[in-house]
C-alpha cells in the first residue's frame, strides 16, 4: 500500500515537441530537492531546448486571451508541473503551444522539480538565478505546489489517526508557507500585468483505478478530504495574493462524480498526456477570464 504525495518521476528535459520554444532546466535525482533545502543552497534551474513551430499543438487554435499579449509562460511547482509522467512537457508548455502563432511564439520556461515543497519553491525563487530570470520577463505564471507539504501525514492508519481538525492543521500550514511563495514571486515578477494562478489537485494521493485497487476505501476518503481542504487554502491563498485559481479537482473529477483514471499515468498520481491537456485547457479557459 502507497503512502505518498507526488513526489515521484523527476523527468529529463529531452525530446519535447510542440509549438512553442521551450526552456527546461536539468532537473536533480531523486533526493535533491531534500538536498536543496538541508545545504540551503538554490535549486538548479540551467539549460535549453528550443522545438519546431509547428508540431504538437491542439487541433482547434486557441481563442486570444484577454488582457496584455502573452509572449512567456513560466511553470513551477512539483512533479505535475514538471511533467513526471509525459517526458518533461507538462501543462506550461502546452498552454505556451496552444497560445503561439505563426512567427509569433510563446515560449515557455519549466522551472518544476518533482517532489518540491512549498519552502523549496520560496527558497528557489528567492535564491536562483535562471528562476528569478525567467520570472523577470514572465507574462504567465503557472504553480502547482502544495501536494508533497502533506506526505509526512500518510501512513497505514493516517485515515484514523489524523482527524478533520488535524487536516485543517496540515492543509491551513501549506495555506501560509504558499502566501509566502506568492509574495516571493510577485517580488520577483516586474512585467506590467503578469498573470499567476495556483492550480489545486484532483488528489495529493493515488486516485483511479490504483487508489481503488491498492488503498481502503476509508484510505481514500480520507485523502479526498484531505485534497478538498488543502484546494481550499490555495483557493484563498491566491485570492488574497490576487492570483488566479485553477480547478483540477473539477477538470478531472467533475467534484468527485467522474473517475479520473483515463487521464491519469499508471502509477495513479501523476497526469498522462491527456491529463496534461486538460489542465492546459482548464488554464487557457482562465485566460479568457
Amino acid at each position: 500500500m502507497r503512502r505518498h504525495a507526488l513526489p515521484l518521476g523527476v523527468a529529463t528535459a529531452a525530446g519535447l515537441v510542440n509549438a512553442a520554444v521551450v526552456w527546461h532546466p536539468c532537473l536533480p535525482g531523486p533526493g535533491a530537492h531534500a538536498q536543496s533545502r538541508a545545504g540551503g543552497s538554490s535549486v538548479s534551474a540551467t539549460g535549453a531546448s528550443a522545438t519546431g513551430a509547428a508540431a504538437g499543438r491542439s487541433s482547434s487554435p486557441t481563442p486570444t486571451p484577454k488582457g496584455a499579449p502573452i509572449h512567456k509562460v513560466v511553470t513551477l511547482g512539483d512533479s505535475v508541473a514538471e511533467g513526471a509522467a509525459t517526458g518533461g512537457r507538462s501543462f506550461g508548455d502546452i498552454v505556451a503551444a496552444d497560445l503561439s502563432r505563426p512567427g509569433v511564439p510563446v515560449t515557455s520556461a519549466n522551472l518544476a522539480v518533482g517532489g518540491l515543497t512549498t519552502p523549496d519553491l520560496i527558497e528557489q525563487v528567492r535564491t536562483d538565478a535562471d528562476t528569478r530570470k525567467a520570472l523577470d520577463d514572465a507574462d504567465v505564471v503557472l504553480i502547482t505546489i502544495g501536494a508533497n507539504d502533506v506526505v509526512e501525514t500518510f501512513t497505514e492508519t493516517s485515515d484514523r489517526d489524523c482527524d478533520d481538525a488535524c487536516i485543517a492543521g496540515k492543509a491551513e500550514a501549506v495555506g501560509a508557507d504558499v502566501r509566502t511563495a506568492l509574495s516571493a514571486i510577485d517580488e520577483t515578477t516586474h512585467r506590467s500585468g503578469v498573470r499567476v494562478y495556483l492550480t489545486t489537485y484532483w488528489n495529493v494521493s493515488v486516485d483511479g483505478a490504483v487508489a481503488k485497487e491498492e488503498e481502503s476505501s476509508s484510505f481514500n476518503a480520507w485523502t479526498d478530504r484531505l485534497t478538498r481542504r488543502v484546494n481550499a487554502e490555495l483557493a484563498e491563498a491566491a485570492h488574497e495574493r490576487g492570483a488566479g485559481t485553477v480547478d483540477t479537482y473539477a477538470a478531472f473529477k467533475a467534484y468527485g462524480s467522474v473517475d479520473p483514471t483515463r487521464l491519469l499515468a499508471e502509477d495513479g498520481e501523476h497526469p498522462d498526456e491527456q491529463g496534461q491537456r486538460v489542465i492546459a485547457k482548464a488554464v487557457e479557459a482562465e485566460l479568457q477570464r
